[in-house]
């Protein structure tokens, strides 16, 4: 399914004597839907669970552009462009910077507008409070239609907003439940080959295990274990073959001198990528050069 919750750490809350306060009750009901570009953001405080706030209405947040990270029940997460926030009903929450500005929607709706339209929320896994969405475009076009129409205020725009509404937990539900029809076998094999891919395209800047998995919509653990069982190594030892298989093509084809083509690899150290090289292949970069293009 497309959906995934990674959190980023566990945060104990037992970081002060001092009593923690009861979350406060915030109604932005009024404002349904809203459009922030380049926002500055709240740096992160020092005790987060000291400033959490609820509301009575759905909230979520559909970043466009940005990092915002977020304090849910005890765990902090990260949702980047593409992924959408959802915050329940009385789901005690905080929010704070990932990047110092950021890019989003914010759209709310009351549990009772769902009803109304006999509409429920669609499920999601562990009520993950993230959740990376396809088909961007199509999202973004249709809260912009949803800002457009709040604005104008037109006698028939609750019409048009409640439409809207159907609307989109229509297309929620299909993303959240998309691949549902796929064999759990064949998603799987299909996500370790994206990952897979990810790596080859990202051989020179290498990509963090926590990024790999959420990419793929797993957790970091499912994720290396996923991918040993199908690749046959791990997703740290695929990368290192791969960046030694580009540098054998670059030493080959180019004349580059090797701390270049380290440099160009995304190795902060030529000598570690000497040591790595010579390592996997018995070769130095001088001697693999002259014995395989001697020319």
């Amino acid at each position: 399914m497309h959906y995934f919750s990674i959190p980023m750490r566990k945060v104990n809350p037992k970081t002060s004597a001092d009593p923690t306060p009861p979350p406060t009750l915030e109604d932005y009901s009024a404002e349904p839907i809203v459009a922030m570009t380049a926002s500055p953001q709240p740096p992160r405080p020092a005790h987060p669970e000291r400033y959490l706030h609820y509301h009575r209405h759905y909230e979520l947040l559909y970043i466009t552009k940005g990092v915002r990270e977020l304090w849910v029940e005890g765990r902090e997460y990260r949702a980047e462009a593409g992924d959408l926030i959802v915050f329940r009903p009385g789901e005690a929450h905080g929010e704070y910077a990932g990047t110092r500005t950021i890019s989003f929607f914010v759209y709310r709706f009351r549990p009772e507008d769902l009803s109304n339209s006999h509409l429920e929320f669609p499920s999601t896994r562990n009520r993950c409070p993230v959740l990376n969405l396809p088909q961007k475009a199509e999202f973004v076009a249709l809260f912009n239609r949803i800002c457009t129409e709040f604005s104008q205020q037109e006698p028939d725009s609750q019409m048009m907003l409640g439409a809207y509404l159907v609307e989109f937990i229509v297309k929620l539900r299909r993303a959240v439940q998309g691949s549902a029809t796929k064999k759990p076998e064949s998603n799987m094999r299909d996500q370790i080959r994206l990952a897979a891919s990810l790596l080859q395209e990202n051989v020179s800047a290498g990509m963090a295990l926590e990024k790999l998995a959420r990419r793929t919509f797993m957790s970091t653990s499912h994720f290396a274990h996923s991918f040993k069982a199908c690749v046959g190594e791990s997703p740290r030892r695929y990368q290192i073959h791969e960046r030694i298989e580009q540098a054998k093509v670059l030493l080959l084809e180019t004349a580059k001198p090797a701390t270049e083509i380290a440099q160009q690899l995304g190795y902060t150290s030529p000598y570690f990528f000497y040591r790595q090289f010579r390592k996997k292949t018995g070769y130095t970069t001088a001697q693999f050069r002259e014995r395989f293009n001697p020319a």
